[in-house]
This record gives structure tokens, sequence and C-alpha cells, in this order.
């Protein structure tokens, strides 16, 4: 019976063994093909999409991660000297920093694709004590420039000169004194007003920003939700009605394969090169992966802009002969105006710009670059800063516009925006709950599983060892006893 038992037991031994070496080396196997890596991937896939019900699509929908406009102004400090023809100036003021509001009304969807319109508003949220949209602020006269500058092109001058000697009171001078207020949102002046009446503008003020712009609201725009195809999620097909921009020369006018720089298609590769739509700037731009960073404890790739995406268009007129490291955004408006963008504090700019002008510091490219700290799984921008300089050129003009004559030409700042946003702790638990966990708890379980079957294949080696160890010794003790009894027979 003993014998029985202990060879019951190497048996079954033996067997688990086995049974437990198998599938260890299958999980193995299966770790090595990707079938659990191609698993999680679907799952990721399939969640990360813009599709009713998913918290991205909640999100997406009506943001409750916080949105901010931060405006960094430019004030002339020495308005008489500029006149005069010595440098501008300047001291920066800021953060005026605006709430922004997004919400979505979805016109249709279907077939892999979301049709909608977007409310964008702004609201201003005093940053400190020290700003306020009441704020006065000293800059160049924008629109005595831009005017000036159309008629020049026009061939326009003296009936300019003759409009404003004659009707526009008082005489637009080379500096305006304006709010803050006024001069992002609503500017107006009596040059603008004289302008308006004679049907040269399309409104009595000027808009640099716009609060709730009309083709937001009323033009749709048309995305992938990536329900077909997760590699397109987000992405453009149609902005504000349009399908292609009409503005540039080159793929800066293809929205196709860009997203609004919050949302890009869930696992994202380092070797990627993104595009992100600025809606400031009207334009497709392309950033590529810089480093590996961490927000608010998750990690993130950090992805950055293109230098050559900031380089002279041949575009149009003054397009041509554009500085390294500033774009032409004179196409943009109706009539042409002599504006430009580039990041900001002329960072990857021609050195001549910022040599230009005084009191403004070099760049600093951990403050000034504009970036994306995407979660790699999601796609989810966990961080973006989505930055743009704006600046006008001034320059001699002919005699029929004095104040101009004595100026030295200068590319003019303005004022810089930072449009950014940050991960908060809604969006930090709605990620965690929907990947983190989840995917930690499936790869910890794959480990667990497969270290759980190495220790049980060891132990029940070690058993299997043991029991045969028994068995051997329980036959060498059967065979001496044998031995013994056949010794006393045969005395």
């Amino acid at each position: 019976m003993k014998k029985r038992g202990s060879a019951v037991c190497t048996c079954g031994c033996l067997f688990a063994t086995l049974l437990f070496l198998g599938l260890a080396i299958a999980i193995s196997v299966l770790i090595e093909v990707g079938f659990f890596k191609k698993t999680l991937d679907d799952y990721v896939r399939k969640e990360a999409t813009l599709e009713p019900g998913h918290e991205i699509y909640e999100q997406w929908i009506n943001p409750t991660v916080p949105m901010y406009k931060d405006f960094y102004i430019f004030n002339l400090t020495n308005p008489n000297e500029f006149a005069r023809g010595a440098k501008p100036s300047f001291k920066e003021l800021g953060p005026y920093r605006y709430r922004e509001f997004r919400r979505r009304k979805i016109l249709s969807a279907g077939n892999g694709t979301i049709k909608y319109v977007m409310n964008r508003t702004f609201h201003f949220e005093s940053f400190t004590d020290n700003y306020s949209e009441n704020n006065m602020i000293t800059t160049i006269n924008f629109a005595y420039v831009a005017a000036i500058y159309y008629a020049n092109t026009s061939q326009l001058q003296r009936d300019l000169q003759l409009l404003i000697d004659t009707y526009v009171r008082p005489i637009p001078q080379l500096v305006v004194h304006t709010t803050v207020y006024e001069l992002l949102w609503e500017y107006t002046d009596p040059l603008v007003n004289e302008l308006y009446k004679r049907k040269l503008l399309s409104s009595p003020y000027i808009n640099l920003q716009l609060n709730n712009s009309y083709a937001d609201r009323v033009f749709p725009s048309i995305i992938h939700s990536g329900t077909e195809n997760s590699l397109k999620t987000a992405q453009f097909i149609q902005y504000a009605g349009m399908k292609e921009l009409p503005f540039w020369k080159n793929e800066a006018n293809f929205i196709n394969s860009s997203t609004e720089g919050l949302l890009y298609h869930p696992l994202i590769h380092k070797s990627e090169k993104l595009q992100v739509f600025i809606s400031d700037s009207n334009r497709t731009f392309h950033v590529h992966y810089q480093e590996e960073v961490s927000v608010r404890g998750i990690d993130a790739y950090r992805f950055r802009l293109v230098e050559s995406d900031f380089r002279p268009d041949p575009n149009y007129l003054t397009g041509n002969n554009t500085p390294i490291g500033l774009i032409y955004l004179g196409i943009l408006q109706n009539p042409q105006v002599p504006v430009y963008g580039s990041k900001p504090h002329f960072l990857d700019c021609d050195k001549s710009l910022l040599e230009a002008v005084d009191g403004i510091s070099p760049p600093d490219r951990s403050k000034h670059d504009i970036v994306g700290d995407i979660e790699p799984i999601t796609g989810c921008a966990l961080n973006a800063h989505l930055q743009l300089q704006l600046l006008i050129n001034v320059s001699q003009t002919s005699r029929y516009f004095e104040p101009f004559n004595r100026i030295t030409p200068v590319y003019f700042p303005i004022f810089y925006v930072d449009e950014h946003a940050t991960m908060d702790e809604e969006l930090k638990s709605t990620l965690t709950k929907l990947v983190i966990i989840p995917l930690t708890a499936v790869n910890s379980a794959i480990w667990v599983a497969l270290g759980l079957c190495c220790f049980m294949s060891l132990l029940t080696g070690l058993c299997t060892i043991r029991w045969c160890i028994k068995l051997y010794q329980f036959r060498d003790r059967t065979g001496e006893r044998i031995h013994l009894l056949l010794q006393k027979t045969e005395s």
C-alpha cells in the first residue's frame, strides 16, 4: 500500500509540474507574440474614441478641464523717442487671463464622423489686483498703419491723406492710448469709424481677438470619431465649413490629419509627427516628440512645434520678404494688413528682430515654445500651450504720411497669447479609472499568473523529486527484506 501511495503521489506531482510548466510557457509565448498587448490595445482603441457613453466623449462635448487664454501685452514706454526714430522700448504687462469655455452642439454623428458647431466664450479672470481690463496701454496705432498699408498697395495714398485731413477728427497719431479690453476685443477710433461709414471696413471695430466667434457658432466642423479608424480620432475633416483653408500656398492649408491640440488618437508613438490646428493663425502646424515628462503623476510624451513651420511662406505681397521666424498673417484679413505671427519673445526668429527693440527679455524655450504633453495610451493632452505673438510691420511711407517718415522701420510687437490647459483632478480620475487601473490590473494579473505558474511548477517539481526519492528508498528497503527472507528460508 505504501508503494502504491508513493507512486500515486509521484505521478500526481509530475502531472501538476508539467501542467504549471506548460501554463507558464503558454503565458510566456502569448506575451512574446503580443497577444495580451494586442488585446489591451484593442480595449484602449475601443474606449478612447469619441463615442456616446465614453468618458472621453463627454469631456470633449463639455470640457471640465480649465482652459485659459493669457495675454501678455507690450506697453510702449518711449512714444516720443520712438516717434523721432529711436528703438521702441517696452514693458511687458500681464498675464491678463481669460477663462475659456467650450460647448459643442452635435448636429449629426455616424459612419465614424461627428458634425458639430461650437460655442466658445472668454470671461476675464483677475490674475492679480494689478491687472484689469481697464488698464491703459500705449501701443502703435495699428488701424492707422493698416490703412496706410492698404493705401500704399492700392496707390491711394493721396486719397487717404485727403480723407484724414478733411473728415477725421482728431487726426490720427503714431501711437494710441487705449484700454486692455479695447485693444484685444473691440478697438475703434475716428479713422476706423470713417472708413466704416464709407464701407471700406465691414465693422466699426477692429477685433484682434474674437469672443464667441460667428464662424464657430454657425459654420459646422466635422471630425473623425475614431470608431472606424482609431488612428484618425479627433482629426478634422472640415473646420468651420472649410475642408481646406484658402489662405496658404503650402501644406499649412490642409486640415486633414490635424486636431485642435487637446485630443489625438490613442496609442501615440514617439516617432510620430503630429499635426495641430491653431485657430488664432488659421493654420496647421506640426509637432514632434521631445522628451518624457510627468503631469500630476501621470507619464506623458512632450511634443513641441517643428521649427521649420515658422519659416517664411512665399505668400502674396509682403510674405516673400518675411524674416526667419515670422509667418505672414495679413492674408487672413480683408483688406490685407501687414500683420505677422511669431513665437513669444521672438523665439527661433532672426536675431535682428529682438535687437530692433528694447525692454523685451531674450526668449526662454521652457516658457515660450508651443508644446503639448500627451498621455500616450489615450492620446489626451494633459498639458498644452499654444502660443502666438502678434506683430505689425511699421515702416516709413510716402510723403503723404509725415509721422511715419521719421521712425525706424520695425516689426512692432503688440502682445502674445498663451492658450493653455492643464489636467485637473477630474480628468486625472477619469484617465485613472478608464486606462491606468484596468491596464495596470491586467498587466499585473498576467505577470502574477506567470510568476505563480513558475512557482507552482518549481514547487510541484520539488515534490515530484521528493516522492521519487521516497519511492526509490521504498524499493531498496523492499529488496533488502526479500533478500533477508530468502536467507532465512535457505537456512
